[in-house]
């Protein structure tokens, strides 16, 4: 974010930039390098968790698929129930 997007927005906002103090201006500047970082770190957890979330239900859903044939039979050639576990440890790496 520039010092010129943080002016904009400041008159978005209601400000009369043109009688602001440069002091003023280096505050809001500072402040919203400080909101934007702010909201960075929230996103990233965001997108943590969810990726997460996904994975443990792909993860899951492959296990269920393995444990499946192996209810139906052809767990006898596929071995699927050790197939499932092996999938389920992966998330416990």
């Amino acid at each position: 974010m520039t010092r010129d997007d943080i002016i904009r927005m400041a008159r978005e906002a209601g400000d009369d930039v043109d009688h602001t103090l440069p002091s003023d201006l280096d505050f809001l500047e500072r402040f919203a390098a400080i909101v934007a970082a702010t909201e960075r770190t929230a996103c990233a957890r965001h997108f943590d968790v969810a990726m997460r979330n996904a994975v443990t239900a792909e993860r899951e859903a492959c296990a269920a698929i393995c444990e499946h044939g192996w209810k139906t039979g052809m767990g006898e050639k596929y071995q699927g129930d050790v197939f499932a576990t092996a999938i389920r440890a992966r998330g416990d790496q």
